[in-house]
């Protein structure tokens, strides 16, 4: 579950324009809450974030944070979205008109793998983190509260930098290779648990300092990713 709703007037006691107006107040909390624990990561790091120091900011009550979200880790993962915005803005910049499927597929994966080592906290808390099961949800939600953070891509990448859940992120660019006879159809499953285990391994690596040379792991990586969909 996300975003917590807040109790429902009944409809016989509340004008439209009301209910416009507690919409507008309950976005207006929310993107304030959400940004204050964006600016809290960005200056104080993922692990010193607390419900007072958000609430400080923010200039609600700690308590707040609990009418909205399930819990501080929830809040967290939305503000953790707002890392997104380098790699969106990246991704509408590189030229991917013009490449085969798999061209494609291999310039999406690392421009979103070269990120995600720079912050391998969030990505990590993102993608393997405890509100993973509910990625998909605070993803919709986020953005429906901030459109402005995605720009004009196509159809295709819109749906996907929305989409939550890692295997269905990488889904489609596999499957859309397999159309084109790049890969065989029975390996789609395989493809897609090799390249989402190495990028969750490689940034467990990062995340931990076990790799510190983040040109030499991408170059490890990219590699690897040819040799698998060489295979």
């Amino acid at each position: 579950m996300s975003l917590k709703r807040m109790p429902i007037v009944p409809s016989d006691t509340i004008t439209e324009e009301d209910a416009a107006r507690k919409n507008m107040q309950r976005r207006r909390t929310l993107s304030y809450l959400i940004r204050a624990t964006e600016q809290l990561i960005r200056t104080k790091g993922l692990q010193h974030v607390s419900s007072r120091m958000i609430g400080n900011i923010a200039g609600y009550s700690s308590s707040t944070i609990y009418s909205y979200f399930e819990d501080i880790n929830e809040l967290i993962l939305f503000a953790s979205i707002g890392y997104l915005r380098d790699y969106v803005h990246k991704l509408s910049e590189v030229g991917l008109k013009g490449l085969n499927s798999k061209e494609y597929y291999i310039q999406f994966t690392c421009l979103f793998t070269s990120s995600m080592f720079e912050h391998p906290d969030i990505f990590y808390n993102m993608f393997f983190g405890p509100h993973r099961d509910n990625f998909c949800s605070i993803i919709q939600e986020y953005y429906d509260l901030f459109p402005e953070e995605l720009p004009d891509l196509p159809v295709e990448l819109n749906s996907m930098v929305r989409e939550g859940n890692l295997f269905q992120r990488h889904r489609h660019l596999v499957q859309k290779m397999i159309q084109d006879g790049y890969l065989p159809a029975e390996n789609e499953e395989r493809i897609l648990n090799l390249v989402i285990r190495m990028q969750q391994s490689f940034l467990i690596d990062v995340r931990d300092q076990k790799e510190q040379d983040l040109q030499a792991v991408m170059a490890r990586f990219t590699d690897l990713l040819h040799f698998i969909l060489d295979k």
